[in-house]
């Protein structure tokens, strides 16, 4: 792909040799109660800050809440100093979404953003920015949002967006990292400009949003279960199937330290307090009424992702775990698992069949009655 960004500090691993990120996510409520960020240094070579909140035109809302702040800053600072961890702050997600989905419809609201972020990652060294915007997975055939609010842009809108943030963000040497849906949204963000320029060109890392999904085509039984088979491999064959082969190395397989209750899909525990509550083996994945992953899952995945060309994993989130001097820590099985001899190991299983992967999904776009005695046209290419 022509012009793919070469710079020094992309993110991407380019070989299953180099060392995999591990991009570890910590939401607003555990900097606010403290985080050990000299343990998470041991471990994570990016961390984000998660829960930063923008209005609609574009002005961040309780930074000094979001952030660490005082002794808790100096020490994050210091972690990056000795170790080389890279800090980014996370925008929008799930319950963040309607002043980020406003400031999208007002070009002034987005340059202010871009600004202001730019201002924030030089004020606190940080490194870069984390935008979570979930933004075709909430579109309807109505074009609404299940929060009721209108989504009136797209990706022609969204991408522009991206490209004049990456330039900002570049122009001091920051990162852009991006969340997607696997199997969903692949489809919406390999559109192209006039010039050839793909997404991948202004995004250096992309989370793979498959933290607990199933595929379609799994059994009634299969289904109740959490992700721990071939989500990896689904998250490869779909990006592939989108992107040129090389972009593989920007994006991270999402793996969740949480768990789902079998019956209640909806309904989720901590892997600590699962493990607390009923304590398992190594390679058990269900307990106290809930699947979730469990630590040879989890290394496996983190093999898988090494092995087969993926920048690295993106953990959600890390204070779900047990403290790292307990032997059941999902993230001391992954320091483990990085320094062990042969690593990476590919693990082998017929799930990673791509015979066995399901189609892709049809495009969720809004319905445009087609007038008396047309056709319905195929819809435009969109141009960046």
């Amino acid at each position: 792909m022509k012009g793919l960004r070469t710079a020094a500090f992309v993110l991407a691993a380019t070989s299953a040799s180099a060392k995999p990120i591990i991009n570890c996510l910590v939401p607003e409520y555990r900097v606010k109660d403290g985080v050990d960020f000299a343990a998470l240094g041991s471990v994570c070579t990016h961390v984000v800050l998660t829960g930063q909140e923008v209005n609609h035109e574009g002005k961040y809302q309780d930074v000094v809440t979001n952030i660490p702040r005082g002794d808790s800053l100096t020490a994050l600072q210091k972690v990056q100093a000795d170790t080389g961890l890279k800090v980014l702050i996370g925008v929008a997600g799930a319950d963040r979404l309607l002043g980020f989905a406003g400031m999208m419809t007002q070009e002034e609201a987005q340059k202010r953003f871009i600004k202001q972020t730019v201002n924030l990652l030089d004020q606190n060294k940080f490194d870069g920015v984390y935008l979570d915007p979930i933004l075709f997975r909430i579109i309807t055939e109505n074009d609404i949002n299940p929060l009721g609010a209108p989504v009136p842009w797209g990706f022609k809108e969204f991408g522009k967006f991206l490209l004049t943030l990456s330039k900002g963000l570049k122009s001091k040497n920051k990162l852009l990292a991006l969340a997607y849906q696997p199997m969903h949204e692949e489809y919406i963000y390999n559109q192209t400009s006039k010039s050839g320029k793909y997404i991948t060109d202004a995004v250096d890392m992309f989370v793979a949003h498959g933290y607990d999904a199933i595929l379609p085509a799994d059994s009634r039984l299969k289904k109740s279960h959490h992700s721990s088979r071939a989500q990896p491999a689904v998250i490869k064959h779909f990006w592939q199937k989108s992107f040129p082969k090389d972009t593989l190395s920007k994006v991270t397989v999402g793996v969740p330290f949480y768990g789902r209750h079998a019956e209640r899909g909806q309904a989720s525990e901590s892997y600590a307090e699962i493990i607390t509550g009923e304590p398992v083996e190594d390679d058990v994945d269900y307990a106290s009424g809930h699947y979730f992953n469990n630590k040879n899952s989890v290394v496996g995945k983190l093999n898988y992702a090494a092995a087969e060309g993926f920048a690295g994993i993106t953990i959600n989130e890390v204070g779900q775990d047990l403290a790292m001097d307990n032997e059941k820590s999902l993230l001391r099985a992954v320091k483990e698992a990085l320094s062990a001899s042969g690593f990476p190991s590919k693990p082998s299983s017929e799930d990673y069949n791509p015979a066995k992967f399901p189609p892709q999904p049809k495009p969720l776009k809004p319905k445009e009655e087609p007038a008396e005695g047309e056709e319905a046209a195929e819809a435009p290419k969109q141009d960046l």
